[in-house]
């Protein structure tokens, strides 16, 4: 067993010793339409090297990452959050509008300094650190679907992100991109275009 699976195991079994600082999570993970959640939840399942059941990998993610915090009280709603969300809160530098409509399957790693201002994210959206969906007269950006969004991203106005892009680490992204793209720079161009997966 390597030293990553070991962890993770280690970590498993201290989290089960505080399982029952997350009933009233597990609560509202049984009130809500979970399909999302669940979406999520099988982004981060091969990152642990194991199958574990969702259940169990929401006590995991509950309980280490301060950044799926955010994301689970965003998925569960601000009524829910407000009862739940004040004795183990988030990770106050990611922030998520509540009226933000997120599909499922949203990886967010390690989002220190993240602020998802978007009219609406797509499903199995990528985005790391640093990264600012900003509004402007003109409105907020639409992020289509398995969108992957690269460190110190920020992307202004009322813009659409074509299904399938990458958007370049440090880009500035202020027109629209078109689906199975790779954009970088600032201001952001296209720089390649991908095949579209079938």
């Amino acid at each position: 067993m390597n030293s990553h699976k070991l962890r993770v195991l280690i970590e498993l079994q201290i989290a089960f010793l505080f399982f029952w600082l997350y009933v009233p999570h597990f609560i509202c993970y049984a009130l809500i339409d979970r399909r999302k959640l669940n979406a999520d939840l099988d982004r981060w399942k091969n990152k642990t090297h194991f199958k574990l059941p969702h259940i169990v990998l929401l006590l995991y993610k509950l309980h280490y990452d301060a950044y799926f915090r955010v994301i689970f009280y965003h998925r569960i709603g601000p009524v829910l959050k407000l009862l739940v969300g004040w004795y183990r809160p988030g990770a106050s530098t990611f922030r998520i509008p509540p009226s933000l409509k997120i599909g499922g399957g949203l990886y967010a790693p390690h989002c220190y300094a993240t602020v998802l201002n978007a009219n609406s994210i797509g499903e199995n959206v990528t985005v790391l650190q640093c990264t600012t969906l900003g509004k402007k007269a003109d409105g907020r950006p639409v992020i289509g679907d398995n969108v992957r969004l690269g460190a110190n991203v920020n992307i202004l106005g009322g813009v659409n992100i074509g299904d399938g892009t990458i958007v370049g680490a440090g880009s500035v992204v202020t027109k629209n991109t078109p689906p199975n793209s790779v954009v970088a720079g600032v201001p952001a161009r296209v720089i390649k275009m991908k095949e579209a997966s079938s």
